[in-house]
């Protein structure tokens, strides 16, 4: 098996004339510069929005002996969490960057594109299927907790965000060339 360049996708994620890839800010209008040893922990950072929803779901139904956090508790340890991250990705990893001076985007890339040229098929088919895979465990998994109505709202809408990028992995893979 041939090991694969790390490569990065995103919604703001460009290409600049030398080829680089760039990091596109749009909240400060200041880009950044991805070296390839940079790759694993932008991945991280770019998935950063979706730590603090993991970390809601498990701590909303969590009960040790009889402490309970209960809805209001998780979001608000899910808030820290996200504005932790979100601080980190700011203050630490894009200072780490070297910025782009007069750096103006060009068309917004293909998400779908990016994505497919971002992986391999075989990960991305396996991403695919764990996302689906996720989608029905959440299901499962608020039958048999027995969830009342809000609680099942949650599920579902996280169980149908999963099954989103499960269709959205299967995309890239059939645009893969």
């Amino acid at each position: 098996m041939t090991k694969t360049k790390n490569r990065i996708a995103g919604m703001n994620v460009y290409k600049d004339k030398h080829n680089r890839d760039v990091y596109y800010d749009r909240l400060t209008k200041k880009a950044y510069i991805i070296n390839p040893s940079d790759v694993n922990q932008y991945n991280f950072y770019s998935r950063r929005f979706f730590i603090p929803i993991i970390a809601f779901v498990l701590l909303f139904s969590l009960k040790i002996g009889n402490i309970e956090l209960g809805y209001a508790g998780a979001a608000g340890i899910a808030l820290i969490i996200g504005i932790i991250t979100e601080a980190f990705f700011r203050f630490r990893f894009l200072k780490s960057l070297s910025a782009v001076p007069n750096f103006q985007p060009k068309e917004k890339p293909d998400y779908f594109d990016q994505l497919a040229n971002a992986g391999n098929k075989q990960d991305l088919m396996i991403r695919s299927l764990l996302y689906f895979a996720l989608g029905i465990v959440l299901i499962v998994f608020g039958y048999l907790s027995e969830f009342e109505i809000f609680e099942w709202i949650i599920c579902i809408a996280f169980s149908l965000g999963a099954i989103i990028m499960g269709i959205i992995n299967l995309i890239a893979v059939l645009r893969k060339k």
